[in-house]
């Protein structure tokens, strides 16, 4: 299921699309800002609430704290109905993570302003992969209600032919192109073998992404390097490998683990 483009809020150069507005009773919500040499003054109505970079660079700052971030940088605000500054270049591009329906409140002095005692900037925690690598955003969130990564893929690798008993996910494409198998729901026998020419197959690049429902078989394959920002909920060793390129049991790999 492609992800969508819906302007929730748009004022001026300012906008806000949400991606994941085609999700039937999401347990997360992923949204872009867009925005063009401006300082906005945002709030939100959920904790924790993530903003990652995905383009250009963006100062994020109240009177008590200042982050500059770049590209796959971001912080998490870990407190609702608190007011922060964010001033951007004039190509920046940012994701906002959260859980379920998030309310933006743009350009309002009704909120005091949020402390450094509520932000916390991104985990680096590295999970290493036969073909790539994945980065934990979310890691270092406590209790948290949602996941948070950077994918990274090297070209002409490709992901398990996998699928998720309790997990759904939404990938959105940075830079480079991935080639996605989907569209077929998986058997309730795990030993049973897949006709990969049974799937659907669609190439997204950068900016467009794919949602993954429960139980839907997927094969993520890098038609180019590529680096996508992924949303999902928090069941991340719930991955049954029904192939693998590496001979990978389904679960948790421990190896991969490092750190």
């Amino acid at each position: 299921m492609d992800i969508t483009s819906q302007i929730v809020f748009e004022e001026n150069s300012f906008e806000i699309s949400k991606l994941t507005s085609n999700i039937s009773n999401p347990k997360y919500s992923l949204y872009r800002l867009e925005d063009s040499k401006h300082i906005s003054r945002l709030s939100f109505s959920t904790e924790p609430t993530s903003l990652v970079v995905i383009d250009g660079s963006a100062d994020i700052f109240t009177d008590d704290f200042k982050y500059s971030l770049q590209k796959f940088q971001g912080l998490h605000v870990l407190a609702k109905n608190k007011l922060l500054n964010l001033k951007v270049d004039d190509k920046a591009s940012l994701l906002i993570g959260s859980i379920a329906e998030l309310s933006i409140d743009y350009g309002s002095n009704d909120f005091p302003e949020l402390s450094s005692d509520n932000v916390l900037l991104f985990s680096n925690y590295t999970v290493d992969k036969p073909w790539g690598s994945e980065t934990w955003f979310s890691q270092n969130i406590n209790n948290q209600p949602y996941a948070l990564k950077n994918i990274f893929m090297k070209e002409g690798f490709q992901s398990s032919l996998q699928s998720h008993k309790f997990k759904s996910e939404t990938n959105v494409v940075i830079d480079g192109e991935a080639n996605v198998l989907y569209g077929k729901e998986a058997p309730q026998n795990e030993s049973e073998k897949i006709d990969i020419g049974t799937l659907k197959s669609k190439v997204y690049s950068d900016y467009d992404g794919w949602s993954n429902k429960v139980n839907e078989l997927h094969r993520v394959i890098a038609k180019t390097t590529y680096n996508a920002i992924e949303i999902s909920t928090p069941e991340l060793d719930d991955v049954i490998r029904w192939e693998d390129d590496s001979n990978r049991k389904s679960g948790k790999i421990e190896s991969e683990h490092g750190n």
